[in-house]
């Protein structure tokens, strides 16, 4: 190398050096913010996971109430079907020719839909020895008076004193 192109190259190196420290200060601000992206980046996928996991669990609390709702409405058509039935049973019976078999069966179904009202354990504790008594019950499945003076409490009849 001779004398001129070494001058030539070395007052040419503090601007490629400036150069250079330019280029790599811009790297660095890139860096930065490539890093500052990263971190919002993060940031939001941290909020959409949060978010992921509320919508799940209000999914899965929909299924379950949803589950609950059908098996409700499944109850309620057999039983619909059910009612149907026994409504088109008392219908054929109210309209069979012996009105003494369709009374009988009149009052089968509604002795039965008193029991499905859960006067079951009313009727088991009250026991009538005359027609139509007047019964006084005090609190739940307390005390039962029949006029005749006839007690009864779990299906046992004594005489009242």
């Amino acid at each position: 190398m001779d004398k001129d192109s070494k001058t030539d190259l070395l007052a040419g190196a503090p601007a490629l050096l400036e150069d250079y420290k330019k280029q790599l200060q811009n790297i660095e601000e890139h860096r930065g913010l490539v890093s500052k992206h990263m971190d919002e980046l993060g940031s939001d996928q941290a909020d959409l996971d949060k978010q992921k996991a509320k919508l799940d669990k209000q999914q899965k609390w929909l299924d379950i109430r949803k589950s609950k709702f059908d098996r409700r409405n499944a109850f309620l058509d057999r039983r619909e079907v059910e009612l149907d039935q026994k409504r088109e049973e008392a219908r054929r019976l109210c309209q069979e020719p012996s009105s003494e078999t369709s009374e009988t069966a009149v009052v089968d179904a509604l002795a039965e839909k008193l029991t499905d009202l859960d006067l079951q354990s009313l009727s088991e504790d009250v026991k009538v020895s005359s027609e139509n008594p007047s019964v006084i019950c005090e609190k739940a499945r307390g005390r039962m008076e029949v006029d005749e003076g006839y007690l009864s409490r779990t299906g046992v009849v004594k005489k009242i004193p």
